[in-house]
């Protein structure tokens, strides 16, 4: 592996609708099979989302990745939701980046109790 490896494509902050798929993207100039990019959620407590552009069961209902093998690894939110929002970072192991995903509307559980 080379020491001046790096992250190529950082993330950018992200703003999403309630309800609509939002994409985090990321890739490496790292090689190796699978992908080495692992995305955290940052919250009160580190999640590990991705583990070697690989979904952590328990997380795949609300995540995906976009995964072309030669170093992109890019986070998918399926249907984003007013706690999807916050913080996410993408590193291969050696870089490490931060990113914001905002998401805007109401939840569907709100609009019910409003109707």
């Amino acid at each position: 592996m080379p020491v001046d490896a790096r992250l190529t494509v950082l993330p950018r902050n992200t703003t999403a609708s309630v309800g609509s798929k939002a994409v985090l993207r990321c890739s490496t100039d790292r090689t190796g099979s699978p992908t080495p990019i692992y995305w955290v959620r940052q919250a009160a407590t580190a999640l590990d989302i991705v583990t070697r552009c690989t979904v952590i069961t328990g997380f795949t209902a609300q995540y995906g990745v976009i995964n072309n093998q030669t170093g992109r690894c890019d986070l998918v939110v399926s249907s984003a939701a007013l706690d999807s929002a916050g913080m996410y970072s993408c590193t291969d192991g050696i870089d490490l980046y931060n990113v914001y995903l905002t998401v805007t509307g109401e939840s569907v559980n709100t609009l019910l109790l409003l109707w």
